[in-house]
């Protein structure tokens, strides 16, 4: 649930500082950079989830 208002509430945020100064960009800018956040958090959880014994590929012999 935190990575998906991780995702949504910065473009929230952005759409209303551009409905209170008169802006158009702020919103659009706000859900990219809320959606980078949120896939580079995926990204840190991903590895952290694995076993740094365990290779990440296994090789096929012959």
């Amino acid at each position: 649930m935190s990575i998906g208002l991780t995702m949504f509430v910065p473009g929230v945020i952005g759409g209303w500082l551009d409905d209170r100064f008169g802006l158009t960009f702020l919103g659009p800018i706000g859900l990219v950079l809320g959606f980078g956040t949120a896939i580079f958090w995926l990204v840190q959880l991903g590895r952290a989830g694995r076993s740094p014994d365990r290779p990440t590929r296994s090789r096929r012999r012959g």
